[in-house]
């Protein structure tokens, strides 16, 4: 099984009759503000192609590591933002580093993006935690992670894809055009496992990771929005505390961070208190 059911309807049938053929969908505009995390990779001659693209990522992971989790926690300007951004990733045994695009992980067709040794050229996320845990393929034990999308990733919607296998004939273009993620499917469909496909490893960060016993799975629950609050304001306080146990100092992108953390921390205490 594939992270996400394909679609059982032939884009190439035409309806019978004099029914016209509905034009093409257009990509979803962009705002003008670029990504930040597209940085890392050079800018290419020419147009993007699968195998500049290939290329790329065989280099490239997300972020991963604690007390940067809490550094992309305290980049939010209040726990709803963070909570938008939150997002899950579930894995058959665990992950070790960053996370990686799914075609870089199958060994003798296993593994890969959906379990089964499918080439994805993408990373696979959902909004549920429950859903992200339920792909583990056949291993016995699982681990389901928090992700967190960056703060200012580009991310679009594409509700008609239903597999991201259905975006490789897309993905030069989607790059060319700098997009982080997609949000695929219908998201308001009661059955949607509200996918978010990552085309940009550097836009996310992997947070620690809880692992379980694959036969008879508890079921698991999104936190509250209180327990998103409580580790939104406390993000400060640990990196602050690790820079401070580290002895190095702050670097001064981290110390804009922990300013404006602080001043939104304090605006969104004073309102708490009205």
């Amino acid at each position: 099984m594939n992270w996400y059911k394909k679609s059982q309807f032939d884009q190439g049938d035409i309806p019978s009759g004099n029914i016209e053929p509905q034009p093409p969908i257009e990509d979803p505009p962009l705002e003008e503000k670029r990504s930040p995390y597209r940085g890392y990779y050079p800018k290419v001659r020419g147009e993007w192609t699968m195998d500049k693209i290939k290329r790329q990522l065989r280099q490239v992971s997300s972020t991963s590591g604690l007390n940067s989790f809490n550094a992309e926690v305290m980049s939010f300007s209040s726990p709803q933002e963070l909570e938008d951004n939150l997002y899950y990733h579930g894995t058959g045994g665990g992950v070790s580093g960053g996370l990686q695009t799914g075609f870089r992980k199958v060994r003798n067709g296993v593994g890969g993006g959906g379990g089964y040794g499918e080439n994805y050229y993408s990373i696979s996320l959902s909004k549920d935690k429950n859903t992200a845990s339920n792909f583990t393929a056949d291993s016995a034990y699982g681990t389901v992670y928090p992700v967190i999308l960056k703060k200012n990733a580009t991310i679009i919607e594409m509700p008609q894809v239903e597999d991201a296998l259905e975006l490789e004939e897309s993905l030069p273009n989607l790059w060319g055009r700098g997009i982080d993620a997609i949000k695929i499917g219908d998201w308001s469909n009661d059955y949607s496992e509200q996918e978010l496909v990552v085309l940009n490893p550097k836009a996310i960060h992997i947070g620690q990771g809880e692992s379980f016993a694959v036969f008879q799975k508890k079921r698991f629950s999104n936190p509250s929005m209180e327990e998103i609050t409580n580790l939104w304001q406390e993000s400060g306080d640990k990196y602050e505390q690790w820079a401070t146990e580290r002895g190095k100092g702050i670097p001064s992108r981290r110390r804009r961070t922990l300013e404006n953390f602080k001043n939104n921390k304090e605006s969104f205490l004073n309102a708490r208190d009205i």
